[in-house]
């Protein structure tokens, strides 16, 4: 008796944010402490054909990369707070700049070890530092000092945030919930060189970033990417009158 036809379309469902995310601002007060945060929020989902190769889907995983950079500065009244040591950017702040440690580090992604083998079409120069970079890097988190590239069926999470999501629901379902999120506390008292410049009223977000997502067939159950089998890109970007009023006191 000869084996039945399986299918061929591997992934019968890919969805991911089209174009640009729009971002959110928001404040809120914490004791003592007023906090600005701008925000995006975005969804993946990754149906596996349930029929593929049987029930066995393991060699198939999604696996998300990210580039880019973001930049604040701040302002009282009319005029950025100033940067001392750094005049020529105008009051500019680089947000996981390399001079800041990793650890201390807005966005907590994972250093990129690479890939040995072009085969699959992903990027593969290693990025030896966590946060953001200017050249693709594979994208995740680090929960308890590990770090966890999210798609991985090995470290997937769940945690009761809608936020923050990365899941195989069932062997051939996969859903992530990502955010992109930078915030501080509004300053009440600024001093610049010992000259007493007043109070932050205004915060100014230049943010960058690009994303790609790839559903990859591995070369062995938890091995390496060997192909790409569906890829989306899509970004957070957000450049021009990206500025917001301080409403909270």
């Amino acid at each position: 008796m000869s084996n039945p036809k399986l299918p061929t379309m591997i992934v019968t469902s890919f969805t991911a944010p089209s174009g640009n995310v729009p971002v959110k601002f928001s404040e809120e007060r914490v004791a003592s402490e007023c906090r600005w945060k701008v925000s995006a929020n975005f969804q993946v989902g990754v149906q596996l054909n349930p029929q593929f190769m049987g029930v066995d889907c393991s060699p198939y995983e999604y696996r998300q990369y990210i580039k880019g950079d973001v930049w604040l500065r701040e302002w009282i009244g009319d005029k950025p707070v100033p940067t001392p040591h750094d005049p020529g950017n105008e009051g500019w702040f680089q947000v996981d700049a390399g001079t800041i440690e990793d650890r201390k580090k807005t966005f907590q992604i994972p250093r990129y070890a690479g890939l040995k083998s072009a085969l699959s079409g992903l990027p593969m120069a290693p990025v030896n530092a966590v946060g953001l970079s200017s050249a693709w890097k594979e994208d995740g988190i680090i929960r308890g000092g590990d770090p966890m590239p999210y798609g991985y069926r090995s470290s997937a999470f769940s945690n009761g945030d809608i936020n923050e999501q990365d899941t195989w629901r069932t062997a051939h379902k996969y859903e992530l919930a990502d955010t992109v999120s930078i915030g501080g506390t509004w300053r009440d008292s600024v001093v610049v060189l010992s000259q007493p410049l007043g109070r932050v009223n205004w915060i100014e977000v230049w943010i960058e970033i690009h994303f790609r997502g790839y559903v990859v067939e591995l070369d062995a159950p938890g091995g390496a990417p060997k192909k790409v089998i569906a890829k989306k890109e899509w970004s957070v970007v957000k450049n021009n009158q990206a500025w917001w009023k301080r409403t909270v006191y």
